[in-house]
């Protein structure tokens, strides 16, 4: 089996590095030579060490993208598949691979459009084997920036299944699927998670300005935010007034919390229903409240039966 180089260059622990780490791990548990190569000192690293997980590091400091892509480099002469997790990992894994055959794969977690200009049609040129995009968005805007279609693999993220008890105690909330492909819901007021860091491109905001509709309407249910950032204070600020928006920072019990949930908003691209099906793909965050509206309005109001 070739081996594999995932490449992961980002400070802190987002959910690019859990999804770093949970990929790695199932890897490894399937006996898949893999191996992560990070930042020396950052919470992946420590993570990484902590369950013996092998990895490597490169130091901070002078020449840092330089190190890496000699690491890099050294792992796709011995015909490792590489596989980039971040713009930054993205660019330093393209200089590794200058000159070797080693496949090149490059998942991209973002719904910005790409840069134009000579630096960006070298990074979503023809040298990269796969772009594997986690949403049908970011597939689009891959392609709308002349990436091919033929580059582009649509494998999207996950997180580990529910096991044990759910974190969030409510009884369980059924579930039809209608013959339309959609849902109805019967049961308690629902739960609504939004699991994704305060930054402005996740479009909490637009969450925040739906949200405040469905109460003004007297529709049941809770918006539970998970996730810590810097937008945290101005959201917090925002949803002042909303009486069922609770925000419970940093969580690690996301798969138990799962369990109990009725949708799951992945900001700013995807509404889940419990089945881990999309109900709705957004995929523009200034359309995310009149989006998450429509779901709320035709899937949440338990006394009038509606279905989508």
């Amino acid at each position: 089996m070739r081996p594999i180089l995932h490449v992961d260059t980002e400070r802190g622990w987002r959910g690019g590095q859990n999804q770093v780490y949970l990929l790695h791990r199932g890897l490894v548990a399937a006996g898949a030579p893999s191996t992560v190569l990070c930042r020396a000192g950052e919470p992946l690293a420590e993570r990484l060490a902590a369950e013996g997980l092998p990895f490597l590091t490169v130091p901070l400091g002078f020449a840092f993208q330089l190190r890496a892509a000699a690491v890099i480099r050294k792992h796709a002469v011995a015909g490792a598949l590489i596989h980039a997790h971040a713009s930054a990992a993205h660019g330093i894994a393209l200089l590794g691979v200058v000159g070797t055959k080693a496949p090149l794969l490059v998942t991209r977690r973002l719904d910005f459009a790409l840069k134009t200009g000579a630096m960006a049609r070298w990074k979503y040129g023809p040298r990269v084997t796969r772009f594997i995009a986690i949403s049908q968005a970011v597939a689009r805007i891959l392609m709308a920036g002349g990436v091919t279609a033929r580059q582009v693999m649509l494998i999207p993220d996950g997180i580990d299944p529910p096991t044990g008890t759910p974190a969030i105690a409510v009884p369980p909330t059924n579930t039809i699927r209608t013959g339309s492909g959609g849902y109805r819901y019967v049961g308690p007021a629902p739960i609504v998670l939004c699991a994704a860091a305060f930054a402005e491109h996740k479009g909490h905001r637009h969450l925040l300005e739906a949200w405040r509709l469905i109460e003004a309407r007297g529709v049941p249910g809770e918006l539970h935010l998970a996730g810590q950032g810097e937008l945290e204070t101005d959201l917090r600020t925002q949803a002042e007034g909303l009486r069922r928006v609770k925000f419970l920072g940093w969580i690690d019990d996301l798969p138990t919390r799962w369990a109990g949930v009725t949708l799951a908003v992945g900001m700013p691209t995807e509404v889940y229903a419990p089945d881990h099906e999309p109900v709705i793909e957004i995929g523009d965050r200034t359309t995310i409240g009149k989006d998450c509206w429509f779901v709320a309005r035709h899937s949440i109001v338990l006394e009038h039966d509606v279905t989508i």
